[in-house]
């Protein structure tokens, strides 16, 4: 029990240090309510809330592909990149019934919260995620 407690607080302390608790926060979101909850919780302030037809073609993307990937399985975080201070590139999997979701998110650091500024997904890793993370260096 305590091991347990201890791993789950270094889990949330080495999250928040890579900029990727929103991240997190969201998978959570998606498993819990589905994808559209996902979209508001990684969105949330956001520029990309700003255009709503960007919004609605997230929405309606990630709808159908998890219409033809089936349900939600699970997720991992493959590889966090600082791109520059306080600009984080988190590329992670979803794990959906039928096949993976290739994500990356673009986090940004504001003076008191961080926020996702780009987000993109694709059903092809190799023409979505750097070379090194496919077939390593």
């Amino acid at each position: 029990m305590v091991c347990g407690l201890i791993v789950f607080f270094l889990q949330g302390f080495f999250l928040k240090a890579e900029g990727i608790s929103i991240v997190s926060q969201g998978f959570d979101a998606y498993h819990i309510t589905g994808s559209k909850s996902a979209l508001d919780v990684w969105l949330k302030d956001s520029p990309l809330m700003v255009d709503r037809d960007a919004y609605h073609k997230l929405e309606n993307d990630l709808a159908r592909i998890q219409m033809a990937y089936g349900n939600y399985r699970g997720q991992q975080i493959v590889k966090t990149v600082t791109i520059a201070e306080g600009l984080t590139r988190v590329y992670a999997v979803l794990f959906l019934e039928n096949g993976p979701i290739y994500i990356s998110f673009d986090v940004y650091k504001k003076i008191s919260s961080e926020i996702i500024s780009d987000v993109a997904f694709s059903v092809k890793a190799d023409t979505f995620f750097p070379p090194d993370l496919i077939y390593g260096k």
